[in-house]
């Protein structure tokens, strides 16, 4: 018999949230909202499960359903803005994904700010950020 809250580390710490950043993906996602954070999440992901365009695509839906109903993002923790910098980081350093990198530091930007002007902008940035991403993925150049 397991104990009530045991899982295999293919559940409890998946190889594409868990292997390849400082942090678990989950570390970062639980201190947004569930839109935000599904936006990250998928950004995250995208290049170890397997599916990395159809989960840029699912982020893009998130952003754009946050550009559509601004108010409704929201950071669920203040300290969260080191810890989307690591992330960033590391996007940016071991796998050279700019692109992504960009996508999470304005979704973290975007909900930092109560400001619907000011959040629709980082939004729009994230937003083209996940485009280039996904035309670089289908002309061959990532």
């Amino acid at each position: 018999m397991r104990s009530q809250c045991s899982f295999p580390d293919s559940v409890d710490h998946p190889a594409h949230y868990a292997a390849h950043y400082r942090h678990e993906v989950i570390e970062l996602t639980s201190r947004f909202d569930f839109s935000s954070g599904n936006a990250l999440k998928y950004v995250l992901r995208h290049q170890f499960k397997g599916r990395p365009a159809e989960d840029l695509e699912k982020a893009r839906w998130y952003v754009c359903y946050l550009l559509t109903f601004p108010s409704a993002g929201r950071l669920i923790s203040d300290s969260t803005a080191r810890l989307a910098d690591r992330f960033a980081a590391d996007l940016r350093c071991f796998y050279l994904d700019l692109d992504s990198s960009d996508v999470v530091l304005e979704i973290a930007a975007a909900m930092r700010t109560e400001e619907i002007k000011e959040r629709l902008a980082h939004l729009r940035v994230a937003l083209d950020a996940i485009d280039r991403r996904i035309e670089e993925m289908e002309s061959g150049d990532t």
